[in-house]
């Protein structure tokens, strides 16, 4: 028979031995978990590295339209990887006279498809000259405020669905705007040519504008970014009897402005190298996108003005003005924070 004191050793032991293997199966179970976020982060390392290879390829096809801009035709027919020799092949301009003079001279294209951009005779309008000025003017108005208007508008739409989105009908929208993503817009242009021409839109700027007010371009990302917002803050101000349009505008937007001005910004860089539109909906406003895209189709008198090293310059030139906001932009976009739990610089 067991005394008191044996039998407490022998207790202690067991729960000793129990505690180790209650750690021993805690620690097998903290290493799986470990290796099982290891495997969990294979995927962001492939969309990581797929992201570094397109960079790294726009980046490529950036830098060699920059250099074969600098190259004369002969030389992009010999050697299109090679760097700018103007040595061996010096750059003319397109009626056949000498370039610019010395290292100037890689510059050449870029003068000539400057030169012929702005010349009175590169649009016409009603068999009507366009001026460089005036197609910078409708570039601007074409490029800031369009995505204004759809950008405001997709606010204030997302805004209303997320604000009520208990309710049924909400859901109706998420339907109807998801379908509306899988139309292709090739395939309704003829509808849409029909329905500006019946309301008067068609070649007007203004009516433009009204017609790219549809909210269901921006809708589903503003809607997440409304939602991920605190109602503390509406709700308090509902309380001090601040109105809904209040809220929305003093309270809510100063929140949320991120995602609405960085898309804001990202659509006018896309409308600004945008010909299409102009060209199909705007004919009497041609843009100076339109202009470059003119450059494989007018010789304008000289066969050396459609040249890939020319229209290259001249897209070059065409992209230049969007570098300096996407530079301001970056530095702004760094200091900019998602607000999701509170009010934040």
């Amino acid at each position: 028979m067991k005394t008191m004191t044996e039998t407490i050793n022998t207790h202690a032991s067991e729960t000793e031995f129990a505690g180790d293997t209650v750690v021993s199966i805690k620690a097998k179970k903290s290493r799986k978990r470990k290796k099982t976020k290891e495997r969990f982060q294979l995927f962001p390392t492939i969309i990581l590295v797929c992201m570094w290879i397109w960079c790294a390829y726009i980046l490529f096809m950036t830098g060699w339209a920059l250099l074969t801009a600098c190259k004369s035709f002969v030389q992009y027919a010999e050697e299109p990887l090679a760097l700018p020799n103007i040595v061996k092949y010096p750059l003319v301009n397109p009626d056949g006279s000498d370039g610019l003079p010395g290292i100037l001279n890689v510059f050449t294209n870029f003068k000539a498809a400057a030169e012929y951009m702005a010349k009175s005779s590169a649009a016409k309008v009603n068999g009507k000259n366009i001026t460089f000025w005036q197609m910078l003017m409708n570039s601007l108005l074409f490029c800031l405020g369009t995505p204004f208007f759809a950008v405001v508008m997709g606010l204030i739409y997302s805004y209303v669905a997320a604000r009520y989105r208990d309710f049924k009908w909400v859901r109706f929208l998420f339907i109807f705007t998801i379908l509306k993503q899988f139309i292709p817009s090739t395939e309704n242009q003829g509808t849409s040519l029909y329905i500006l021409k019946l309301f008067g839109l068609y070649d007007n700027m203004a009516g433009w504008w009204l017609w790219c007010c549809g909210p269901l371009g921006f809708f589903m990302m503003f809607y997440a970014s409304w939602v991920g917002l605190p109602k503390e803050y509406a709700e308090a101000a509902s309380i001090d009897g601040a109105s809904q349009w209040q809220i929305f505008l003093k309270i809510m937007l100063p929140l949320n402005m991120v995602v609405p001005t960085i898309t804001y910004f990202s659509s006018v860089i896309a409308h600004w190298t945008n010909y299409i539109s102009p060209l199909i909906y705007l004919p009497s406003y041609p843009s100076i996108a339109f202009v470059a895209y003119k450059f494989q189709f007018d010789n304008n008198g000289s066969a050396d003005v459609n040249y890939i090293t020319i229209q290259l310059a001249a897209l070059m030139l065409v992209s230049l003005p969007m570098v300096f906001p996407v530079l301001y932009m970056q530095k702004k976009m760094k200091n900019m924070k998602f607000n999701v739990v509170g009010i934040k610089g």
